[in-house]
């Protein structure tokens, strides 16, 4: 087959169409931003696989093109899918194309609101170590194999899977091997939208079901009707439980069946990121005891609890959380380590600020303690948005605490953390989307 991908630069769309080059197949594509000389490192690792590239003007669409791949953001006038409808080319939205393809493998899919990214890198690591040469479909680049994309010679595939509450989302229509429902929270759409979406999930699963029992959406999953189901807690008798947990700033210790663990990042949440992975790779037959051996030289992958560095006795941290659980999850897992936490968060988009925005106060009224700070920098991208629904300013403002405070922007909150922060206070940049967070991290680092 001739694959054709417009819009070939988003990293779901090129981590499709490099496995299918892998795979055999042939692979061309397009992308507005090479034409505007953009993402130059995603355009010549497309190039190194042997995929070729044309403009995004239609001119690659050609007759033979077996069919044209596309996303939700891709409009249908573009010139590459006007091409393709001129001459009867097929045309397949990604994740129709990407369930299609995963349905002939052993995958083991990874739902969750929270802590897939986490989950997928630390199940394919170990898998990796234990032989099993899987490919890793990762939302975020893999600090041990350098990518977000990890393509192995097996029939074995570790992916997040998406929920986030529409018919035609991988957790839909991929049919799984190994299901593993993580968490429920709100995030894109109402817990009541997504918990249909899990049980379905977890009932197709052909070989096991996997329930985190912490959660408590989760754990009231029918597993009655699953093939197999296993289950796994911190809080809750388990089939994998931890036991003995302690907890250090930049990782934390546990044992399952005095077994002991020893995970290179902090807080509960990794405790049950862990624990999903252990329950995975103990139900494919490896011992605890080759799977603690194996998770060790994990590394995280990009933006989960990102050390930029250590400064006159300051942590600075960066992390994609950008819901309530996730900011929840952070601050809980460095306020024993912190005389005082500054956060620089900035919210995401004004849609997903506004259904969230409850559980944003919440957050920040539970969770911010009074010794710390919160900057609120104005939403990703709102003077975009047409008449805007919602500021951080509201946010703030229903807080209602003098200790969050709003921003105009990223730097005004870089230059009061700056202004205040002292030895042993810890600095979190919290937020989604925004490639630009990581840099804003390492400004801090360095005026420390």
């Amino acid at each position: 087959m001739h694959y054709f991908f417009t819009g070939i630069a988003g990293s779901a769309m090129n981590a499709l169409a490099l496995y299918l080059k892998a795979k055999g197949h042939a692979v061309s594509g397009s992308d507005r931003s090479f034409d505007r000389n953009e993402n130059v490192d995603t355009k010549q690792r497309l190039e190194k696989a042997g995929i070729t590239l044309y403009p995004h003007d239609g001119s690659g669409v050609t007759k033979d093109v077996d069919t044209l791949v596309y996303t939700r953001v891709v409009e249908s006038d573009t010139a590459d899918r006007m091409a393709a409808e001129r001459q009867n080319i097929p045309q397949v939205l990604h994740r129709y194309l990407l369930a299609e393809h995963l349905a002939k493998t052993d995958n083991i899919c990874i739902a969750g609101v929270s802590g897939k990214t986490t989950t997928v890198s630390l199940t394919g690591y170990v898998l990796e170590q234990l032989k099993e040469d899987p490919t890793i479909f990762c939302g975020s680049k893999m600090r041990n194999f350098h990518s977000y994309l990890k393509i192995g010679h097996s029939d074995l595939v570790v992916i997040e899977t998406d929920e986030s509450g529409k018919d035609d989302d991988i957790i839909s229509l991929v049919p799984p091997a190994y299901a593993l429902s993580h968490n429920i929270a709100r995030d894109h759409h109402s817990i009541d939208e997504i918990i249909p979406y899990f049980q379905r999930f977890s009932d197709k699963a052909s070989k096991a079901s996997f329930f985190n029992l912490d959660c408590p959406y989760i754990s009231k999953l029918n597993r009655t009707t699953c093939k197999k189901a296993v289950t796994y807690a911190i809080h809750h008798s388990a089939d994998i439980q931890a036991k003995n947990v302690q907890y250090f700033f930049d990782h934390v210790e546990f044992s399952v069946k005095n077994v002991p663990f020893s995970i290179p990042l902090p807080g509960e949440h990794n405790v049950s990121n862990a624990l999903g992975m252990i329950a995975i790779c103990h139900e494919m037959g490896y011992s605890l005891d080759s799977i603690s051996k194996a998770v060790k030289g994990f590394q995280n992958p990009k933006m989960r609890f990102d050390i930029i560095g250590h400064k006159n006795d300051i942590w600075v941290v960066n992390d994609f959380a950008h819901n309530g659980d996730k900011i929840a999850a952070i601050l809980k897992a460095v306020a024993p380590f912190a005389k005082h936490t500054y956060i620089l968060f900035q919210p995401h988009g004004v849609a997903p600020t506004e259904m969230m925005q409850n559980e944003y106060v919440e957050t920040f009224s539970k969770y911010v303690r009074p010794q710390d700070t919160l900057y609120l920098s104005e939403i990703y991208w709102r003077d975009k948005v047409t008449n805007p629904s919602i500021s951080s300013k509201d946010l703030a403002e229903r807080t209602a605490k003098g200790n969050v405070i709003f921003t105009k922007n990223l730097q005004q909150g870089v230059d009061g953390i700056c202004r205040a922060v002292k030895p042993g206070d810890v600095v979190l940049v919290l937020g989604a989307r925004d490639p630009t967070l990581p840099d804003v991290a390492k400004e801090i680092l360095n005026r420390l």
